[in-house]
């Protein structure tokens, strides 16, 4: 049995559609730095902001 490789890429679009599903009306920003962080996603919610690093099966 063949393992599948997820890759960046594969993990944004479902992962913004859970977000939506999950926390409704939310901005999203994508590859947001601050300072010397960098978080691959960005939620804004009216309450919190939330950074989001994806980590698929292809980083080191």
């Amino acid at each position: 049995m063949s393992k599948d490789i997820f890759y960046d890429k594969d993990i944004r679009e479902p992962l913004f559609d859970f977000l939506e599903d999950s926390f409704g009306k939310v901005r999203i920003l994508e590859e947001k730095r601050t300072g010397s962080a960098r978080a691959d996603v960005v939620m804004i919610t009216p309450d919190f902001l939330y950074g989001i690093e994806i980590k698929s099966d292809a980083d080191t």
